[in-house]
C-alpha cells in the first residue's frame, strides 16, 4: 500500500491531542486503518495505541513528518514524551528518579527529615502497567471532532475542571452517542480546585494560582506530586506535621490515610486510590492558597494570599470558627505572614533581597549548590537577584 496526504492535517494549537487519536482521524479520512499507515504507510511494525501515545519510535514520526504536513516536534508533542522534560524529567525508570522528583518541593515535611524507602523503579505520573486510558464523557459528546485527550494517559487528574465530572475509564474512543449515554459523577470541589490549575499547567505551560501570581507549569506538577508524596506518609514519618496532614483528610470525614492501606508510591495505587489522594491534596493546596492553613515552606507562601501592605497585623481567628491555622494566635502575627511580608518588601528593595539571599544562603549548606538553589527560589518568588560582589575594590592608600 502507499498513500500520500490528501490535506494538511495538523495538530491543534496546545499539545492536547494525542498521537493515536490524530493518526485514527488521518487514516479515517485516507479511507484506512491506522494499521494500514504504520505498516504498509510507514514500513513499521503494528503498534499500540499505548505504545503511539506514550514513546513512539523516532523513526516512525520521522517518516510520519515526511508524508504529511506536520514536523517531527509536532508529532511528538502529541505523546507523552513531549512532557519531557519540562513536566516528566524522563521516561526511563532509573533508581532515584522518583526520589529526585518528588523531593524538590516541600509544603509540610522537609524532604531531609523523611525515612528513606526503598521503592520500584518508576516514572513520576506513571505506574507499572500499561498508561491509563480514562476519558471525559462530557469532552467527546460536547466535541464537534471526537479526540483523545493526551493528559487523559498521565494520572495527574482524576477529574474533568471543563465539565466537572470524573473521568470515566473506557479503553476505546467512544462515540458522542455512546458518550450521551454514559453515566457521570459530579467530582469533589477540592479535586476540580486542583485539576483546573493542573490542566492550566500541561496545556498553557503556567499556572495562574488564586493569589494572582504566576508559576510554572513543570513547577505545579511537581508541588502537587511532593504533596502527595508528604500525604502517604505514615504519623511517625510525618513527625510534627502529622496534626496538619491530618486535617486534610478529617475534613472528608476520613482517618489519617483512611482508605490507602501500606504505604507505597501514587503511581501504584488503583485509579479510585489515585483519585482520593488527588482530592485530599486540593484539600491541602485549596487551604494553602485560602491562607487557612499555615506552613514554614517557602512554597507554601509562593501560594498563600498576597498580604495588603495596609494590613501588616496578624490575622484574628474569627468568634465561632473560621480559619484553621495550627501556627496562629489572635494576639500576634504568625511566622508565615511576617515572612511573606519579608518577600513583599524584598521585591522592592534590593538591600533587604540581598540580606535575604544571605540569609538563605547560610540555611543552604547542605545542599550541592546553594548559590544556585537560592537563586531558583528567590526568581520564582518574584526577588530580583542582587547583585553578588565577588571581589572587594582596592582601597587608596
Amino acid at each position: 500500500m502507499s498513500w500520500e496526504p490528501r490535506f494538511p492535517l495538523r495538530p491543534p494549537p496546545l499539545p492536547e491531542e494525542a498521537l493515536s487519536s490524530w493518526m485514527a482521524r488521518l487514516a479515517a479520512a485516507l479511507g484506512v486503518q491506522n494499521d494500514d499507515i504504520v505498516v504498509a504507510g510507514l514500513d513499521m511494525p503494528v503498534l499500540t495505541d499505548d505504545q503511539l501515545d506514550v514513546q513512539p519510535p523516532r523513526t516512525l514520526l520521522t517518516r510520519l513528518a515526511a508524508r504529511t504536513t506536520v514536523s517531527v516536534e509536532a508529532l511528538r508533542a502529541m505523546t507523552v514524551e513531549g512532557y519531557v522534560p519540562l513536566l516528566i524529567d524522563q521516561l526511563t525508570p532509573a533508581p532515584d528518579l522518583m526520589q529526585i522528583y518528588t523531593s524538590q518541593y516541600w509544603f509540610f515535611v522537609r524532604p531531609e527529615h523523611r525515612a528513606l524507602r526503598g521503592s520500584p523503579e518508576l516514572v513520576p505520573w506513571q505506574g507499572s502497567g500499561p498508561p491509563r486510558r480514562w476519558t471525559c464523557p462530557g469532552c467527546l459528546r460536547d466535541d464537534a471532532r471526537l479526540y483523545r485527550r493526551l493528559h487523559w494517559c498521565v494520572a495527574w487528574m482524576g477529574s474533568c475542571p471543563v465539565h466537572g465530572i470524573l473521568l470515566d475509564e473506557r479503553p476505546g474512543l467512544l462515540g458522542a452517542q455512546d458518550s450521551a449515554q454514559t453515566p457521570t459523577r459530579v467530582a469533589h470541589s477540592d479535586l476540580l480546585f486542583l485539576d483546573g490549575l493542573t490542566l492550566q499547567a500541561i496545556t498553557d505551560g503556567t499556572v495562574v494560582l488564586p493569589n494572582g501570581r504566576r508559576l510554572h507549569g513543570g513547577s505545579w506538577v511537581r508541588m502537587v506530586r511532593a504533596v502527595l508524596e508528604e500525604l502517604g506518609l505514615t504519623m511517625q514519618e510525618a513527625h510534627q506535621a502529622r496534626n496538619t496532614l491530618r486535617v486534610f483528610w478529617t475534613t472528608h470525614g476520613l482517618g489519617y490515610r483512611q482508605g490507602l492501606g501500606r504505604p507505597r508510591p501514587f503511581e501504584l495505587y488503583s485509579p479510585e486510590r489515585q483519585r482520593l489522594l488527588l482530592t485530599v491534596a486540593g484539600t491541602a493546596l485549596r487551604m494553602l492558597c485560602a491562607g487557612q492553613i499555615a506552613s514554614r515552606s517557602p512554597w507554601a507562601m509562593l501560594l498563600a494570599p498576597c498580604v495588603p501592605q495596609d494590613d501588616l497585623g496578624s490575622r484574628p481567628v474569627q468568634p465561632g470558627g473560621g480559619e484553621h491555622n495550627p501556627w496562629e494566635s489572635p494576639s500576634r502575627p504568625t511566622l508565615g505572614v511576617l515572612l511573606q511580608q519579608w518577600v513583599e518588601v524584598c521585591r522592592r528593595d534590593p538591600t533587604s533581597a540581598a540580606h535575604m539571599r544571605q540569609w538563605l544562603l547560610a540555611g543552604s549548606q547542605r545542599h550541592a549548590d546553594p548559590a544556585a538553589a537560592v537563586d531558583q527560589l528567590l526568581t520564582e518568588l518574584g526577588i530580583p537577584l542582587p547583585p553578588v560582589v565577588t571581589s572587594m575594590p582596592a582601597l587608596p592608600l
